[in-house]
């Protein structure tokens, strides 16, 4: 089962785990989230937002502030045990200090058919709108929790594995960039990572709503991202 701790029971009703900085707080807050995914997490943004400022110098502010928001599947052993889904957004605290939130879950079951798949692209559909509300100066952390906990720890999968229709067969998995379709193109391309994810193993997937239109930016990634695609993340072009 590669880990995802899948069980015939539901999945204990924990909100989403989150770390990095918010407009509530004045320094790095984490919730609900293992020291290890979060060191490895603090680890590759520290990494990936210091090398994207050297690449894109004085740019860079501007590039980060409008940037999209990243959903995103991390697979072991990258963050620990298991696979992550979440999402990323550009964030800021109550000093000025820019940083990424992260929300994310470790995944309980394995979405590999293309219903599934819808199934956790509209959960992380209703986290974003949680995500942006703690943006507001005004919202406070209790507030945010508040939301979080309403998203109720990926609700929307199923308790057991259900057979469903499967992904198209085209392996669009390897490691590179792609423009997909929303919709039925995107959830298959997300349901064929969970059909033998082992191959995925020490990769991460990312696609974002960013863009006007029905293309999808999304990439597979050998670890997490580097600087350079970092930077293309935040909007730059190299």
């Amino acid at each position: 089962m590669f880990g995802f701790g899948a069980s015939s029971q539901p999945p204990e009703s924990v909100p989403p785990g989150w770390f990095g900085k918010l407009p509530a707080t004045g320094d790095f807050v984490s919730r609900r989230l293992p020291g290890e995914f979060v060191s490895s997490w603090d680890a590759f943004l520290g990494d990936a937002i210091a090398g994207s400022r050297a690449l894109l110098g004085e740019t860079w502010l501007e590039h980060y502030l409008a940037s999209p928001i990243w959903q995103f599947v991390v697979f072991q052993p990258l963050c620990g045990p298991g696979a992550w889904v979440g999402l990323m957004m550009p964030s800021v605290d109550r000093v000025g200090r820019y940083f990424p939130l992260t929300i994310c879950s470790r995944l309980a079951m394995i979405p590999d058919t293309i219903e599934g798949a819808d199934s956790l692209l509209d959960w992380l559909g209703t986290l974003e709108g949680a995500a942006l509300g703690a943006l507001d100066p005004e919202a406070s952390l209790d507030d945010f929790e508040a939301a979080l906990r309403r998203q109720n720890d990926l609700s929307p999968l199923p308790a057991e594995h259900v057979a469903g229709m499967l992904p198209h067969s085209r392996d669009a998995l390897a490691p590179g960039l792609f423009m997909l379709r929303e919709g039925p193109e995107l959830s298959s391309w997300l349901a064929q990572a969970f059909v033998d994810p082992s191959r995925l193993a020490g990769h991460s997937i990312w696609w974002s709503f960013a863009l006007d239109g029905d293309r999808i930016p999304a990439a597979v990634l050998r670890g997490l991202p580097g600087s350079q695609s970092y930077a293309r993340m935040i909007g730059a072009s190299f």
